[in-house]
């Protein structure tokens, strides 16, 4: 030790493990982890420099080396948190984007393409955010009583994340009055649609469909409204629909009147379907009517209920 006392590094090996006992027992001292010390910090950033030294004795490498792979112990614990902490900000800048969406375009937030993965990824950090709250580790090695600010900020984030996960009353509430008055429209003979989709197997139908179509092969087009959709929502061929039609075509007093027709016939008559308003708003009272089918299916089974139940039920989110 005495020749390399003679040197340079050894010197500055001195300093920075003076200076690294100093901090700890410093940090100690205030009841505070040492890896949360500012102090702490600078003097290992030193220890990463001096260690990369190619002069520097062995038995001086090792001390500093058993201070590093502490730190980076104790890093890697903390990253956890830290991730927690990023996650939780962009989940903050998601939620208002979308808020901002959602005033800009008149709508609830859960009618947003983005929402439902906004909630499912709130579900998420709730979960994680609550492990790393009761996490052993990071009681036992000082994190936590280290940085209560940071403890309660996560817990906090935890508690506002568990409220997003679910879409609130007031979407609810919104969306089924949106569904109501997009129905109304829809069944509205003298309402100008526009007919932009074709219909075909392997698109589910929904109560409040507005279709165009050639009732007879050779005959003209009319518009009917769906009425019941079918026990398979119009994707299975040997299931049948009930349209009310809301106009007459020459020769054919059918306005008003309903009419069950196998989708077979359906097929091949270039079925047009209505747009609605909002695609996500049809897209959610698809999934809200097909959960019901399958629920209560039956292929015996009237569907009439599917009528009163689209307008007062309240309608699925998770699409959303």
């Amino acid at each position: 030790m005495k020749l390399l006392e003679r040197h340079g590094p050894f010197d500055r090996f001195a300093r920075v493990r003076d200076r690294l006992a100093e901090t700890r027992a410093a940090a100690e001292a205030r009841d505070v982890l040492a890896f949360h010390d500012a102090g702490y910090g600078a003097a290992i950033g030193e220890a990463e420099e001096l260690e990369q030294e190619p002069e520097l004795e062995a038995a001086a490498r090792r001390r500093l080396l058993a201070a590093l792979d502490e730190h980076a112990d104790r890093a890697a614990e903390w990253a956890r948190v830290a991730g927690l902490l990023a996650d939780m900000r962009a989940l903050d800048r998601r939620g208002r984007g979308l808020e901002r969406d959602a005033r800009r375009d008149g709508v609830p937030v859960s009618l947003l393409a983005g929402a439902s993965g906004w909630r499912e990824d709130n579900r998420v950090f709730a979960e994680e955010a609550r492990a790393a709250l009761d996490d052993g580790e990071l009681h036992e090695r000082g994190h936590w009583r280290s940085r209560p600010e940071t403890r309660a900020a996560v817990g906090e984030a935890e508690a506002r994340a568990l409220e997003r996960s679910r879409a609130p009353e007031e979407d609810y509430r919104r969306i089924r009055e949106m569904t109501r008055a997009e129905m109304a429209r829809l069944a509205d003979p003298d309402a100008d649609c526009a007919f932009r989709s074709r219909w075909w197997n392997e698109r589910p139908l929904a109560v409040g469909d507005r279709l165009r179509f050639r009732r007879r092969a050779e005959g003209p087009e009319n518009e009917a409204v769906v009425v019941m959709s079918g026990w398979s929502g119009g994707l299975h061929p040997k299931d049948s629909v009930t349209l009310r039609w809301l106009g007459s075509p020459p020769g054919h007093d059918v306005a008003g009147k309903e009419e069950t027709i196998p989708l077979e016939d359906l097929s091949g008559r270039g079925v047009l379907v209505a747009d609605w308003s909002h695609e996500r708003l049809r897209g959610m009272e698809v999934d809200r009517q097909r959960a019901q089918a399958v629920d209560g299916f039956s292929p015996t089974t009237s569907m009439k209920r599917q009528v009163s139940s689209a307008l007062l039920s309240r309608p699925s989110v998770r699409s959303a």
